[in-house]
């Protein structure tokens, strides 16, 4: 589908899609840079779920003004 996009195929018209117009954005970009393969696409979603649980645990540690909130927030990320 990102591919079909950036070679101008319109979405919702040629293109349906599902997904939030960011995420089309993201897998283009990434399959520009690391190629279209399954392989590529896994560790962009380890790549995005490591952010996550990192984001997650400095949020909840700010908030929470502790470690332990933090390593909570991480392990239930």
């Amino acid at each position: 589908m990102a591919q079909g996009w950036r070679d101008g195929r319109g979405l919702y018209t040629e293109l349906f899609i599902d997904r939030p117009q960011g995420f089309v954005f993201t897998y283009q970009g990434w399959g520009e840079l690391a190629g279209a393969s399954p392989i590529s696409v896994r560790v962009l979603a380890a790549l995005a779920g490591a952010i996550v649980v990192v984001a997650g645990a400095l949020a909840a540690r700010a908030l929470g003004r502790s470690d332990s909130a933090g390593a909570a927030a991480a392990v239930l990320a």
